[in-house]
């Protein structure tokens, strides 16, 4: 992609937040070595970011953010190509600069002092900073930190006290980075209650917020939580284990559903003592005793609970029979029928596993997703154990009464049926419910039924179904294909009525150009006759060659 083109990286949201940051002045060095541009944004805290040319093209791009660390192209890249563009137009040149951390090692002390005092004495989070790692912890400290923890929230959530999808990530991941430096400084100071207080008031805090967490800043956070929260038990005494053991108990009754299910996963893994794990299966037992006595039909949470209970049994040491005893009890549940099946198969016991499977099938037949899980499981046995009969018979089932999410067990069923019968099932299949349009069109294709593959993608007058066939169609049916994606463009220029549309739907005639006729220019034609005011529109053609 050429320098001029960079826009295109982005998705519309992430360009506009960074041109803000551009506004703002968040780029706050840039400099270029050979064809790599290197820049500081400050976001939530410094982020660098790199930009990589050939020949004056975009060959590569970096940014160390949490949102830009797999290559996503985020809001920091975009402002360092905002101030490029700028910087292009004003005819400055990028200035070479030395790195920062040079500069600093040839600072003498008494230099480096009086800056960190004046960049102290003007900003109140250096201030924070440069006190947490000089002075000792302390509880007053501890309780400033929270307070900052308040106001970074009450900030985000605005006057309105929501944390809207646009704030959600950058919040969480300010948070994040605050925790994982403050609460590391009072754990090597020995203060390991204030550490894992402050951590654990952190992700509450967060939790309790009023946020559009689409992104998972708040799955994230806890991680980065669980983090802190095992080298901080790691250090306690058994004493403090408990009380911190105690907190995850009192604050789970406080939380729902996400936070509620983080908070019990974490939990049963940061505990190992045995006193704490019975606490806790006792515990389990309570709420496996309300939860049945709801009586709803929905058992997921029950189920949850149940195995939450055997796996910590299991971690306690408990005997194999006793834990067989509460399977047995709670069998007719999917999650731990399932549990069972696992075992039993791990141990060779194919029969039993079977008989459990079919049983599955029959109990929870009200249940599609479950009796499709079930199904495959029986499928997986049958192969591995050469029973051929039974494989064929739940093969059919499968694809005949479960929705299929590609055409895995229909390939398998096909290979296994003889070639005059298979016509026939196939015509069934295609009439049936469980193949969704486009496995519908990828079955045609299998079987080579090209010309009926040809009329359901034409008669569809879709342009995306025509491009997901393109390659397979044009060259046995050229002149359909053609006309079938003129007709579709001809019905989306009608209805079009800004640049954008034109100029998605022009870049299809760019699809015509190899067919032949050249139908291509007299369709640009048309359009120049019909709509003579589309001026818009008219740019666009003349753009693309037309």
């Amino acid at each position: 992609m050429t320098l001029k083109g960079w826009k295109e990286l982005f998705a519309p949201r992430i360009l506009q937040r960074g041109r803000t940051y551009y506004e703002e002045g968040a780029v706050n060095t840039i400099r270029r070595a050979g064809d790599i541009i290197r820049a500081t944004v400050l976001g939530s805290e410094p982020y660098q970011v790199e930009i990589d040319l050939k020949d004056e093209r975009i060959a590569g791009w970096a940014c160390d953010c949490p949102y830009g660390e797999d290559g996503t192209p985020c809001k920091h890249l975009a402002a360092v190509f905002y101030e490029l563009d700028q910087m292009r137009d004003d005819a400055c040149a990028l200035v070479e600069q030395k790195p920062l951390r040079e500069l600093i090692e040839g600072l003498d002390l008494e230099t480096a002092r009086a800056l960190l005092l004046q960049l102290a004495e003007r900003d109140e989070e250096a201030e924070d900073w440069i006190r947490l790692a000089v002075e000792p912890p302390s509880p007053q400290r501890l309780l400033q930190w929270k307070r900052k923890i308040d106001q970074m929230l009450r900030k985000a959530s605005g006057r309105y006290g929501y944390i809207d999808y646009e704030q959600a990530w950058d919040t969480m991941c300010q948070l994040d980075d605050l925790l994982s430096d403050v609460a590391e400084q009072f754990l090597r100071g020995g203060q390991v209650w204030e550490a894992f207080s402050l951590t654990s008031y952190g992700f509450w805090a967060a939790a309790s917020c009023d946020m559009d967490d689409s992104d998972g800043g708040l799955s994230m956070l806890s991680e980065t939580c669980y983090d802190l929260w095992s080298a901080q038990i790691e250090a306690a005494s058994p004493e403090m284990r408990r009380r911190m053991h105690q907190w995850f108990r009192e604050i789970y009754q406080d939380m729902e559903g996400l936070c509620q299910d983080l908070l019990s996963e974490m939990r049963w893994k940061l505990f190992q003592d045995p006193e704490l794990l019975q606490d806790d299966i006792d515990e389990l037992d309570r709420m496996i005793q309300e939860e049945r006595e709801k009586n709803t039909s929905e058992q997921w949470k029950l189920s949850q609970l149940v195995i939450q209970k055997l796996e910590l049994m299991e971690k306690l040491g408990i005997p194999s029979e006793e834990i067989r005893q509460v399977e047995a009890e709670y069998r007719a549940l999917p999650g731990i029928r399932r549990r069972i099946v696992g075992r039993l198969l791990e141990n060779n016991q194919y029969d039993e596993a079977e008989a459990l499977l079919r049983e599955g099938k029959e109990l929870d037949c009200e249940r599609p997703g479950l009796v499709s899980e079930y199904s495959e499981e029986l499928i997986g046995l049958y192969e591995k154990t050469g029973q051929t009969e039974k494989l064929q018979e739940e093969l059919q089932f499968q694809v005949f009464r479960c929705r299929q999410s590609d055409l895995t067990y229909v390939e398998k069923l096909r290979e296994r049926v003889p070639p005059n019968q298979w016509p026939e099932l196939r015509e069934e299949l295609l009439a049936g419910k469980t193949l969704s349009s486009v496995l519908w069109e990828e079955l045609l294709a299998l079987d080579g039924l090209y010309d009926r593959l040809m009329e359901r993608v034409a008669a569809q007058e879709n342009l995306l179904a025509l491009d997901r066939w393109e390659t397979v169609l044009w060259p046995r049916f050229p002149e359909r294909v053609q006309d079938a994606y003129i007709r579709c463009m001809e019905q989306q220029m009608r209805l079009a009525n800004n640049r954008k549309q034109y100029a998605a739907i022009i870049a299809y005639l760019k699809k015509l150009r190899k067919a032949p006729g050249r139908r291509d220019t007299v369709l640009a034609a048309q359009w120049r006759a019909a709509y003579p005011r589309r001026r818009s529109m008219l740019d666009e053609l003349k753009k693309a060659g037309y």
